[in-house]
C-alpha cells in the first residue's frame, strides 16, 4: 500500500540583491522599488504632514488617515474601517469564537479579555488617552488619532501671523514675514534711498546699479545671467557634467528635478 507524501511547499527564489542593504528579493521590479527607499528623492510626497513613499497606492492609502474616509466596511455589522487590516481584524469577532468575557455593567461579551478591558473604560470616568499638544482626553484611541488631525498643521507649521493667514516651520522666515506688517526694512543700499525687508532682494536690486546687470557670462556663448549659480548650472550643457544618476538605471541628468521626474518612469514599471 503505497503512502501518500505531502509535498513540501517550494520556496521562492531571491536572487536579486540591493547592493546598498544586501537584501535579496524574487523579482528585479521589487529590488527596484525597494531601491527607492535609500534615496531621499522618494517621488511621492504627502502635502499635509511631508510623508514621502515609493508609490502611488502607498500614497493614497496614507491620505486616508488625513481625512474622514473609512472605506472597508463590515458586511455583518455597520463598522467601518480607514484600513483592511483594521477590517480583517474586526472581521474575527463575528467568528465562531467563545465570548467568555462578559461585560458586569451591560451584558456585552467579547473573545478576549483585552477586549472586555477596552470596553469597561466607556463606563467609567477614565480619560487614558491624552492629546500632547492640547489639554483634549478621550477615551479610546482612535479618538485620539481623530484629534490629533486638528493640530497637523499647527504641528508643522507652529509659527502663525496674527495679522494675515500666513503660518511656517521656522522662526526665521516668521521674523522676516512680520515686517511686512511693521514696514520694517532693514537692508539699505549704499547707492540709492531702496530699502527692502529681506537681504536676497537687495542683492537683486544692487544689479541694476552696475555697469552689466547680467556680470555672469558663458565662456562659449552668448548666455549671460544675474546669479552665479545659474551660470554653473547653464555650464553643464557645455562640459556634459551629469551629477543627477539614477540608483536603478544608468540614466543621468543636470539638474535634481529632472531626476525626479525620471524616478518616477520605475515606479510606472512596477505598476505594469
Amino acid at each position: 500500500m503505497e503512502t501518500a507524501v505531502e509535498a513540501e511547499p517550494k520556496q521562492e527564489s531571491k536572487n536579486f540583491k540591493c547592493l546598498i542593504c544586501n537584501h535579496m528579493f524574487s523579482s528585479s521590479t521589487s529590488l527596484r522599488s525597494h531601491i527607492l527607499f535609500h534615496s531621499e528623492d522618494l517621488p511621492y510626497i504627502c502635502a499635509i504632514c511631508g510623508f514621502k513613499t515609493t508609490q502611488p497606492c502607498y500614497l493614497k492609502r496614507h491620505f486616508i488617515s488625513h481625512s474622514n474616509e473609512r472605506p472597508y466596511a463590515c458586511n455583518i455589522c455597520n463598522n467601518t474601517y480607514k484600513r483592511e487590516s483594521h477590517l480583517k481584524e474586526h472581521l474575527r469577532t463575528h467568528t465562531q469564537q467563545e465570548k467568555k468575557f462578559v461585560c458586569s455593567v451591560c451584558d456585552s461579551k467579547f473573545t478576549k479579555f483585552n477586549g472586555l478591558q477596552q470596553h469597561m473604560v466607556l463606563h467609567t470616568d477614565a480619560k487614558p488617552f491624552e492629546c500632547s499638544v492640547c489639554n483634549y482626553k478621550c477615551k479610546r484611541l482612535g479618538y485620539l488619532k481623530q484629534h490629533l488631525q486638528t493640530h497637523s498643521d499647527a504641528l508643522s507649521k507652529p509659527y502663525s501671523c496674527a495679522l494675515c493667514d500666513f503660518k511656517c516651520s521656522q522662526a526665521g522666515n516668521y521674523r522676516t514675514h512680520m515686517r511686512i506688517h511693521n514696514n520694517e526694512k532693514p537692508f539699505q543700499c549704499t547707492v540709492c534711498d531702496y530699502k527692502c525687508n529681506q537681504q536676497s532682494n537687495l542683492k537683486k536690486h544692487l544689479l541694476i546699479h552696475t555697469s552689466d546687470p547680467k556680470p555672469y557670462k558663458c565662456r562659449v556663448c552668448d548666455y549671460e545671467c544675474n546669479q552665479s549659480g545659474s551660470l554653473k548650472l547653464h555650464m553643464r550643457i557645455h562640459t556634459g557634467e551629469k551629477p543627477y544618476a539614477c540608483i536603478v538605471c544608468d540614466y543621468k541628468c543636470t539638474q535634481a528635478g529632472n531626476l525626479r521626474k525620471h524616478m518616477t518612469t520605475h515606479v510606472k514599471e512596477e505598476n505594469i
